[in-house]
């Protein structure tokens, strides 16, 4: 049984843990905050609040992030804990701090301070307080955790970090993420310094310098590259030309004089198929004003290496040489520093050419066919810069004049190619020469009209040493009939008969002979045509030439082209062995006269009419002529029965001795 002063002293005993409790809740530790900049080592306050019994010891168990913060200190100067004795441990991200003491710390106040080397290069970590033990009391009081704010450090940045100029010549400098103003130095002023402005450094001479920038915190930058100062400037001129001209480019050289310069490497390059080297000229140079060599020079594609020297320095600023080159499209000169002297290397200075494309022109006309001793005058179009010159890629076929007027030579074919004053060609496209022509069917036929078709030529024969031909001549069945072909007072009426083969729709004829073709006949040969009723009231053309071939090719002929030859009139006295036939009026009605004329051989004579079909119609003279004999006979438009003959064509066909001649006559009603 339980006494009544065991039951009071469990009252008290349970009333005071339970005041215990309650007290150890009201109790605080709190980790403060921190701030501080990347790289340096800052305190963060620990602090114990509402502490209504003394306290004796603390032990904190803390933890953050490894990475952010390193742990490498306590510090408890100035602290209630001064008097205390104190320990700490850590490790990666955590830490372990015990304080305790014979005097008591009463109702809280500052701790200690954690001392921490900000790791973190920009923003904020937080210290947990995982837990806390006071006076050894196993009941853990209120924590609240704290964090550490770390900035970057305070820097500054110069730009440019490194540079190349010549002696003269300035070089700006920037600091960025400083406080202004800043100061700018150099590491040696004798080669470089800020003597052009407050930024602005200026070359001295030749030499490197480093430069440093400080801002108003006292925050410095150094370039890391060098500052380059060189003696002189090489410089390739920009210029401008036009493609496929040859072009000179100056290289300037400012200023070597007192640098006493007796040698010059180069090397130069450029896009290979821009242009092409052709060498270096001195005439009016540096180079040539020094009594210097002439430059020797190695070049490939796009490259070109050029070397001199001579025993006097070269005077001052000036051209030091000329490359030259042959461009056909714009192009960037790149240029090597060199080396002078063996030594010094210059500020070079690229060049940019441009190229201009030559105009656009043109020449016409194209696809030209021309007969030998014809002419056609040449057709300029586009922006051409004049004089112009002309060249055939045949010389022995046409004869260009300087003002375009072509004429045929011989039979082949050619280009004509035009160049302007600027270099700008152009070219004709295949201009064919012909020996001579066959001009174009033009005859029409009525419905049930009967008509022979001469194939006419349009010169005289003499001198082409024509033995054979071979035709093809278009008709359609559908309107004429073909019926047949004769020779009877053609050009090759002495060869006979031709060969004629009837497709259908195309005649073609074959003929050969001894004797070479000559004079302007009326025909090389007739074919004859019937109209048929499918004409109805219309006429139509009667057949036309689709080919022609003389002597297996050669003369060349070309078909559907040119006028008849036509023989100027009998008042003409004819040429040794030849005669002449005409008449007049043609065409006539009813009646007309046949002239004619004999050459230097007379004979036995025959002067008669034919229909064209090459039925003989009249006989109008017949017996002796003298040589040079001329004369007239009037046909009244009769056959030999006194029959009026139709409308048509007719022939008058003269023989003197060997020689022919026909002419051709139209009756018209």
């Amino acid at each position: 049984m339980i006494d009544r002063r065991t039951i009071l002293l469990w009252a008290i005993l349970v009333i005071g843990l339970l005041c215990v409790a309650s007290s150890a809740a009201a109790v605080a530790l709190v980790v403060g905050d921190g701030a501080g900049v990347s790289g340096q080592t800052v305190q963060v306050p620990v602090y114990l609040t509402d502490a209504p019994d003394p306290a004796y010891s603390v032990e904190l168990e803390l933890e953050w992030y490894q990475y952010y913060f390193t742990l490498v200190g306590v510090e408890t100067a100035g602290t209630e804990s001064a008097a205390w004795s104190m320990e700490w441990s850590t490790g990666p991200g955590q830490g372990h701090v015990a304080l305790a003491g014979a005097s008591p710390i009463v109702g809280g106040g500052l701790l200690c301070y954690l001392e921490f080397s900000l790791e973190l290069g920009n923003g904020s970590g937080t210290i947990y307080l995982r837990d806390a033990v006071i006076n050894e009391d196993p009941v853990p009081p209120a924590m609240e955790d704290g964090s550490i704010s770390v900035s970057p450090l305070p820097t500054v940045d110069i730009y440019p970090d490194s540079g190349l100029i010549p002696v003269g010549e300035t070089l700006s400098f920037n600091t960025y993420s400083g406080v202004a103003p800043y100061t700018y130095t150099s590491s040696d002023p004798a080669v470089a310094d800020f003597t052009g402005g407050d930024n602005v450094l200026v070359g001295l001479t030749a030499g490197t310098v480093q430069v440093s920038t400080e801002d108003a915190n006292g925050t410095t930058d150094t370039t890391t590259g060098v500052i380059e100062v060189r003696p002189f400037v090489l410089r390739a001129l920009n210029m401008s030309t036009t493609e496929g001209r040859t072009l000179q480019v100056p290289l300037t050289l400012i200023d070597p004089g007192p640098y006493g310069i007796y040698s010059a490497e180069l090397d130069v390059h450029w896009s290979g198929s821009a242009a092409e080297f052709l060498g270096v000229q001195t005439a009016g140079t540096l180079m040539a004003t020094a009594g210097w060599s002439a430059p020797e020079f190695q070049s490939g594609p796009g490259t070109a290496t050029i070397v001199a020297a001579g025993a006097s320095p070269l005077p001052g600023a000036g051209i030091l040489c000329f490359l030259e080159f042959r461009v056909q499209s714009s192009f960037w000169l790149y240029l090597e520093p060199g080396l002078f002297n063996e030594t010094w290397q210059a500020f070079d200075v690229d060049g940019y050419i441009t190229v201009n494309p030559l105009p656009d022109i043109t020449l016409g006309p194209s696809g030209i066919d021309l007969l030998v001793g014809n002419e056609i005058q040449l057709e300029l179009g586009g922006m051409i810069s004049y004089p112009v010159s002309y060249t055939s890629t045949n010389p022995g076929v046409v004869d260009i004049s300087p003002t375009g007027l072509v004429t045929g030579v011989s039979a082949g074919w050619t280009d004509i190619w035009m160049e302007d004053s600027l270099g700008a060609r152009t070219n004709t496209i295949h201009l064919e020469v012909f020996d001579f022509a066959l001009p174009s069917l033009t005859t029409r036929i009525h419905a049930d009209e009967t008509l022979m078709v001469p194939i006419k030529v349009e010169r005289s024969l003499t001198g082409l040493g024509i033995t054979s031909y071979e035709l093809a001549i278009d008709y359609s069945s559908y309107y004429v009939e073909y019926l047949g072909v004769t020779a009877v007072g053609s050009a090759s009426e002495d060869w006979g008969t031709p060969l004629a083969v009837d497709e259908g729709n195309s005649v073609r004829v074959y003929h050969a002979g001894a004797a070479p073709l000559s004079g302007c006949p009326t025909g090389l040969v007739y074919l004859e045509f019937h109209g048929l009723p499918t004409i109805g009231g219309g006429n139509v053309l009667v057949a036309s030439m689709d080919a022609a071939l003389f002597n297996e090719g050669s003369p060349r002929v070309l078909i559907n082209a040119g006028t008849p030859c036509v023989v100027s009139g009998v008042s003409l006295v004819p040429g040794a062995g030849s005669l002449v036939v005409g008449n007049h009026p043609n065409p006539f009605n009813p009646g007309t006269t046949v002239s004619y004329a004999v050459g230097d051989t007379g004979g036995a004579a025959r002067l008669a009419v034919y229909s064209s079909r090459g039925q003989l119609v009249r006989v109008l003279l017949k017996g002796e002529l003298a040589a040079r004999a001329t004369g007239e006979v009037y046909w009244d438009g009769r056959d030999d029965r006194g029959r009026l003959q139709p409308s048509g064509v007719y022939f008058s066909r003269m023989q003197v001795g060997p020689n022919k001649a026909m002419g051709k006559m139209v009756l018209l009603k």
